[in-house]
């Protein structure tokens, strides 16, 4: 819980990564202040939420997840393998969910730390999962295929989740009983969703009492894809949904889902 974990983390999914592999952590908290980089082809897997921490103490990324393009012997990445992240929580550095911290950049890498073409991360699955404490919780580089997330949670993060513009970012991105609440920035929505050309799927999911945020979901430039389908709306304090027609384009679906006004926000 006090021992700088980080080159131990990253050499084992170095390990893990030439024949394509898991990284198991038992309970307790794994502290790393470097960025770890972690190629689709290793699973990250923990004892459970609630029992495993890791817990980045740097102010960039806690994690870069993509595609290297080769493994440590040269041969390439099958198209086939699915990065995995499963019952652990992701902890940044801050409580109140301020700073410059990244959680989890999907995707390409704008510090070409992974790789200079590492443009995309495919088949993301993840399960029981907590990301918190991060300025923003997660980021899309370049391009995020089929991300499947059950059970996954962003907390008290400044923003949770932003599908950023300047590229193809997420497609088919789906997200089963996940749960977005309690964001910490006044002046930013809580999740963005600028320019997935794909679509987003929010099934059975809840975007609960985010705190001060401008609006739960957003879009401000390109286009959103976006279907929920029994999904909870509760306490924006803001607005729910947001699609500004004068520089973004996009399709919403709701269905069967509920939204609540007994916060201060508006529909």
């Amino acid at each position: 819980g006090s021992t700088d974990d980080g080159t131990d983390i990253q050499a084992a999914i170095t390990a893990a990564a030439v024949n394509g592999g898991t990284v198991l952590f038992p309970a307790g908290t794994c502290p790393f202040a470097a960025t770890l980089t972690r190629p689709r082809n290793v699973a990250l897997i923990g004892v459970g939420q609630n029992a495993t921490f890791l817990k980045y103490t740097g102010s960039t990324y806690a994690l870069l997840l993509g595609d290297t393009g080769t493994t440590n012997g040269g041969t390439l990445v099958s198209q086939t393998h699915k990065g995995s992240v499963r019952d652990l929580t992701i902890q940044g550095p801050s409580s109140s969910g301020t700073g410059s911290s990244v959680g989890i950049l999907f995707g390409g890498d704008p510090a070409n730390t992974i790789n200079s073409n590492a443009t995309t991360d495919e088949n993301e699955v993840w399960q029981n999962v907590v990301v918190t404490y991060f300025g923003i919780g997660a980021k899309t580089g370049n391009n995020l295929y089929l991300g499947t997330f059950y059970n996954v949670t962003f907390s008290n993060n400044g923003q949770h989740w932003i599908d950023q513009a300047g590229g193809n970012s997420g497609e088919r991105i789906v997200f089963i009983g996940g749960m977005f609440g309690q964001n910490e920035s006044a002046t930013a929505s809580a999740v963005v969703l600028n320019n997935n050309l794909g679509d987003y799927y929010f099934e059975a999911s809840g975007f609960d009492y985010n705190n001060a945020a401008i609006y739960d979901i957003a879009c401000t430039t390109g286009t959103m894809h976006a279907s929920f389908d029994h999904t909870h709306f509760e306490k924006s304090h803001g607005g729910f949904l947001k699609i500004d027609t004068n520089v973004c384009n996009g399709e919403i679906n709701v269905n069967q889902s509920e939204f609540t006004v007994t916060g201060t926000g508006t529909t």
